[in-house]
């Protein structure tokens, strides 16, 4: 829902794909950082190992990122905007759990009620816009996505998306 996430017909990885990302998850998960947020992340480095998320990232015409973030579970993610030049949008793809993926949750400021909730029951990707306040609270599972980061606000990926020139 415009301004605050844009959902895809699909996702952007394949299921193949998203299986070796979480076996390498499960084979790596005491490896991942964490900010006070909540959030836990592996950087790019590690992620880029796969050829596929090499060649996505590569085929990007913006500047962008990638990244595995997860949420442990039974966790409250504080209410949050994301900072930093380089993640102003993100494009996450749910890969855990596989069922009752939870929600994240759009705000206008720190205290009003959410204005947008992103339900991932489709479990197709979805563009994030992280200049708005956004928060989520996990299930009994660990919550885990891939993202591609973009230095580019929300509304410049979002048009690119729309024009099919995101990705050459």
């Amino acid at each position: 829902m415009f301004p605050y996430f844009y959902k895809l017909n699909k996702r952007i990885i394949s299921d193949a794909l998203s299986e070796k990302l979480i076996d390498y998850f499960y084979a790596n998960e005491n490896n991942f950082s964490s900010i006070p947020d909540g959030n836990w992340y592996l950087l790019s480095d590690e992620v880029s190992k796969f050829t596929e998320v090499l060649e996505l990232k590569n085929s990007c015409n913006i500047w962008c990122n990638v990244v595995l973030l997860k949420h442990l579970p039974n966790t409250q993610i504080t209410r949050h905007v994301d900072g930093g030049w380089y993640r102003k949008s993100v494009l996450a793809t749910p890969l855990l759990p596989y069922d009752n993926y939870p929600s994240t949750f759009f705000y206008d400021n720190e205290y009003d009620e959410a204005k947008a909730t992103i339900d991932f029951s489709d479990r197709n990707s979805v563009l994030f816009n992280t200049n708005k306040y956004h928060d989520l609270k996990t299930n009994n599972f660990v919550r885990l996505n891939f993202q591609m980061v973009f230095s580019e606000p929300f509304e410049v990926v979002h048009n690119l998306l729309l024009e099919d020139k995101l990705f050459k």
